[in-house]
């Protein structure tokens, strides 16, 4: 394909402002060259073995073990491609709830019928304008591209290695198990109209869980050790 229409790259270049090891596989992505942008997140791929290999043999002749201390691996594109669809969604979400809630402000007659903010809202998110249907078909063909991108990285030879790979959700949601100390996935949609159901129920759920988290930290705070109060003298 020699021109993919995508919003994968808007999604990345966002993910790139960030301080994450998403957003330092999100800047090398962007920065390899290549036009589509399927293939520049193989090449990474490519170039963090190659690195990984270069300082193996490094820490081999000098008794060292920097390759372990890389600051992102290989494997945690895997990871990052979840995260990039899933960022993907909630792109769309927006561009969706403010669409409708242009159009019903048109219809109350509070808005001009010419202003299109769901447009301002795409092209901040570095995507073309379009209407509902056009990006509920985007959203899955990403996903697709994505999915495609998820078998080569761990096709026969690559990371084959790793026995716990899930197939590549359209979006899902997941929670930190204390006890075990690993993130646990919750909710998983496999179309956009899924993805759209869990989204809306994350956003109901956010405010019980910050409620929830206040009044453990209301019962459970103890002044005595964990808050220190300094005294200014007058």
């Amino acid at each position: 394909m020699n021109k993919v229409t995508t919003m994968i790259d808007g999604v990345l270049t966002g993910m790139s402002a960030g301080k994450t090891s998403n957003a330092t596989l999100a800047v090398l992505v962007q920065k390899q060259e290549h036009a589509d942008v399927r293939n520049r997140i193989c090449k990474a791929y490519v170039e963090l073995v190659a690195e990984r290999r270069r300082l193996q043999m490094q820490d081999k002749a000098d008794g060292t073990a920097t390759a372990k201390a890389m600051a992102v691996k290989p494997e945690q594109l895997l990871s990052m491609l979840q995260f990039t669809m899933n960022q993907l969604c909630w792109t769309a979400r927006r561009v969706i709830t403010t669409y409708y809630r242009e159009q019903s402000e048109v219809e109350a007659g509070i808005s001009a019928e010419n202003m299109d903010f769901s447009a301002e809202v795409c092209e901040e998110a570095g995507i073309e304008p379009l209407d509902t249907d056009a990006l509920t078909a985007q959203v899955e063909d990403d996903y697709a591209s994505l999915s495609a991108v998820q078998n080569w990285l761990t096709a026969k030879g690559r990371i084959d290695y790793l026995e716990d790979v899930t197939p590549l959700a359209l979006f899902n949601s997941s929670e930190k198990d204390e006890e075990l100390g690993i993130w646990v996935v919750t909710e998983e949609a496999f179309d956009f109209d899924g993805a759209l159901e869990v989204m809306e129920k994350l956003l109901v759920m956010m405010p019980e869980k910050e409620q929830a988290k206040l009044v453990e930290s209301a019962d459970n705070t103890d002044f005595d050790e964990d808050c220190h109060v300094t005294t200014i003298a007058a």
